[in-house]
């Protein structure tokens, strides 16, 4: 079996990065997770079901998941997903 290395991609770099400071296969995967969690917190403005949607995880597991990496939501910083679309007034049909 040939080896074929991999073409210079964003993963590649951050895997570069993770190799030479020495971590392990287990904690680059433990920050790559906590990264991940930690950013789509961010993006979905600390609102736990959203993010949860996005991670393709359930609300308990996110939360489980928050508590094992020690990440928490910024204080006032829950927002209703939709909030910014006000919904508009139903028309009587003609």
């Amino acid at each position: 079996m040939k080896f074929v290395p991999a073409k210079h991609t964003p993963i590649t770099a951050v895997a570069d990065i993770l190799l030479d400071a020495g971590c392990s296969d287990r904690e680059a995967q433990e920050l790559l997770r906590a990264s991940m969690i930690s950013r789509a917190l961010e993006r979905c403005h600390g609102n736990i079901c959203r993010t949860a949607m996005v991670l393709n995880q359930h609300r308990n597991t996110l939360t489980r998941n928050l508590k094992a990496f020690g990440l928490e939501r910024a204080p006032g910083d829950i927002r209703r997903a939709y909030s910014a679309q006000p919904m508009l007034p139903m028309r009587k049909a003609s």
